[in-house]
């Protein structure tokens, strides 16, 4: 399974044709402003070509896709999906959006249909995400997704959950 749609977005694996793009959403600073600190270029191009290598590997320890807006096929960004060493059957989720696409639901419509994709075709039992406690935008589209959010006092960061028992489905990919 390497495609997949909703309404207004495609999401394939992430091709060499595209580190360059995936790598300046790490070196601009309002796209890591709540992320973490912002890359070198070289740094960034190396991790995004490690990425393109790991959508190769059989059984997945780490999916990143490329977000294009359908109407267009422009790129507004990646998501991924890494699975966790140690939680069988679980995956980290995480989405990376251009400044222009945020406002627009991207995030809910693509992380949800990650989700859905995470349950349906990767048959995994749960999914969880970090995020700064201070980004309200993400604590609401993941709660909107069914995620329970859990606060870590001793740092700035949310941890979110959502079983697969607990899905309802509000996003349906559509696996090409």
């Amino acid at each position: 399974m390497t495609a997949f749609y909703t309404e207004r977005l495609s999401h394939r694996l992430l091709e060499e044709q595209d580190v360059a793009f995936a790598a300046s959403l790490y070196q601009d600073p309002k796209v890591m402003r709540k992320i973490g600190p912002v890359y070198t270029r070289e740094k960034a191009e190396k991790a995004m070509i490690n990425a393109v290598k790991a959508n190769q590997h059989s059984p997945p320890n780490l999916r990143i896709w490329l977000i294009s807006e359908r109407e267009n096929e422009k790129a507004v960004g990646i998501q991924m999906l890494k699975w966790a060493k140690d939680k069988n059957g679980e995956a980290e989720i995480g989405i990376m959006l251009l400044p222009k696409a945020n406002g627009k639901q991207y995030a809910f419509e693509g992380m949800g249909a990650l989700v859905d994709v995470g349950f349906e075709k990767f048959a995994l039992t749960g999914i969880f995400a970090h995020f700064d406690t201070s980004n309200i935008p993400v604590a609401r589209f993941v709660k909107s997704l069914g995620f329970s959010i859990h606060d870590d006092d001793r740092n700035s960061h949310s941890l979110c959950t959502i079983e697969r028992a607990r899905w309802d489905s509000k996003v349906k990919a559509i696996v090409i």
